[in-house]
């Protein structure tokens, strides 16, 4: 198809659907819900009246420079899409709930290299809008029931808890400036939400406690896809307090999961997520949030020296700092994070975690850079000349973007609010967890760490990105909203990606520029 009959055609879709949503009516008390979190606020009757139909539509082109690695020798130029339209259905007591992203991915341009399957996450919008199954790509069908008690809702729904480090729905409320959200987390859900302590305390923290229990059938995540055969279940439950200004609390879920492959991965995630927003005066506001991860279990996709299963300990954490100065709208943030890593892929525990890759840091190192270079080192050890065969769980070192095995702090600077204008600024600097290793050479090395291109011993200097925003929205008429966005980040790498000789890795930059339309 040409690269001009793929976005007219996109755009035809895009214009013949837009009066079918725009007549759907409900009633005023339809209630949006994202999360368990939101479930639980609805239960308590405090849910917000979101408007009962909506349609996004988002078109940007991608100019990535060349990195140097032997599968992205070339800069790469393409042009992607996302229409994503929602119906909120319903009363008070009982709603219907659907959502689905139409025609989304790549129109033209080229594509980006191929991953194994068990490393695609389909958050790149890599994927052809036109093929088979991906015209439609449903992200919710549920229904609720609101009782005096608690609500109960089941069906298809996106999953998100905190930050989203773990569980993320890819949900295009409040985005960052920086990057772009893609595709999400997907569960079939029977969840149950109650306010537990409210009819026993007369309290406002009381008030605002929430519990909520669920069952889940995995439709599709960083690690699962139910349509190419992978069977995850898992049952999770939630505590937290949640009100206007504050809210935070304690995660648990437990996933027993058989990959297409055979394989299984049977692991706990107990997560812990705080956020508060608070004002000094009439003039200034501040926001802090948090969330820590840890994963324990044990999988079957690679195997420890004896052959047996190895075990599954890995950590993440991220934090959140702003400042806003209202007369201005001038604003100050700090982002920092760490992800444990794994020196040792040949002892019997895996400790690398690897955040959603719809938690975005920065927009080149950890969304192509380390991908690039994750490739080519899995690459080599296919190469016949160097490996009789490849070890098991060997493409699981293979990054689709999301950080991983690195700590990182980015302070950024803004100016300009949610309407109108808005810039920002930010600066990535990174450090690994675990030196970047190659793993062939250094399985070959006795097991002493070797750098990506032969230096011994391996560095853990991933290097410093600067990245830079600008972005104008504008109301022609209401309920329509219409935003320009452009985009531009340059890595320059560190000591870790340097040659033998000791010179550094050439810079890698990208640029980005959106048309976006909310309705």
């Amino acid at each position: 198809m040409s690269i001009i009959r793929r976005p007219a055609l996109a755009l035809f879709a895009a214009l013949s659907l837009w009066p079918a949503l725009a007549h759907a009516q409900s009633p005023a008390d339809s209630s949006e819900a994202v999360d368990s979190a939101t479930a639980a606020n609805a239960a308590a009757h405090q849910a917000d009246k979101p408007k009962p139909a909506r349609l996004t539509y988002q078109i940007w082109g991608d100019r990535l420079d060349a990195s140097g690695y032997p599968d992205n020798t070339d800069e790469q130029l393409a042009l992607r899409q996302l229409m994503r339209g929602r119906l909120d259905l319903g009363n008070k007591t009982f709603g219907m709930h659907v959502e689905a992203d139409l025609l989304s991915g790549q129109l033209a341009g080229d594509w980006g290299p191929r991953v194994p399957n068990r490393a695609d996450t389909e958050t790149q919008a890599n994927r052809d809008p036109f093929g088979r199954g991906q015209v439609v790509d449903p992200r919710e069908f549920y229904a609720r029931w609101r009782t005096e008690v608690g609500e109960l809702r089941a069906g298809l729904q996106t999953s998100q808890w905190g930050l989203g480090l773990v569980a993320n729905s890819g949900s295009l409320q409040n985005e960052d400036i920086f990057n772009q959200r893609f595709g999400g987390d997907r569960v079939v859900r029977a969840v149950f939400a109650t306010a537990p302590l409210r009819p026993l305390l007369d309290s406002s923290v009381a008030e605002n406690i929430y519990w909520v229990l669920g069952a889940d059938l995995v439709w599709r995540d960083e690690n699962a896809d139910f349509i190419a055969g992978d069977r995850a279940v898992q049952g999770m439950s939630a505590l937290f307090y949640r009100d206007e200004d504050t809210q935070g609390g304690v995660y648990a879920a437990y996933r027993d999961q058989d990959d297409r492959s055979g394989d299984f991965l049977q692991v706990w995630v107990f997560d812990a997520y705080a956020d508060h927003v608070f004002s000094a005066g009439e003039d200034f506001r501040f926001r802090a949030a948090a969330e820590v991860a840890l994963m324990h279990g044990e999988t079957s996709r690679t195997w420890a020296p004896n052959a047996d299963p190895i075990g599954v300990m890995a950590l993440g954490a991220a934090a959140e700092l702003e400042a806003l100065y209202k007369p201005l709208d001038l604003g100050v943030q700090l982002h920092a994070g760490y992800a444990s890593g794994d020196a040792n892929s040949d002892d019997d525990t895996l400790y690398r975690f690897r955040f959603d890759p719809n938690y975005q840091v920065g927009m080149v190192l950890f969304d192509h850079y380390m991908p690039a270079v994750s490739r080519a080192s899995v690459d080599g050890i296919f190469d016949p000349e160097r490996s009789g065969y490849a070890p098991k769980g060997i493409d699981g070192l293979i990054s689709d973007g999301g950080v991983e095995n690195a700590y990182y702090l980015s302070p950024r600077l803004s100016y300009g609010g949610e309407d109108g204008f808005m810039a920002a600024a930010s600066l990535l600097w990174a450090q690994a967890a675990q030196p970047i290793s190659d793993p062939y050479a250094s399985f070959a090395n006795g097991g002493d760490l070797v750098g990506i291109n032969g230096v011994a011993p391996a560095s853990d200097d991933l290097g410093v990105e600067l990245d830079a925003a600008a972005r104008y929205r504008f109301s022609p008429v209401d309920p329509l909203t219409l935003e320009i966005k452009g985009e531009y980040g340059i890595f320059f790498p560190g000591e870790a990606f340097a040659d033998q000789e000791g010179d550094l890795a050439d810079p890698q930059s990208l640029v980005r520029v959106r048309l976006a339309a909310m309705w």
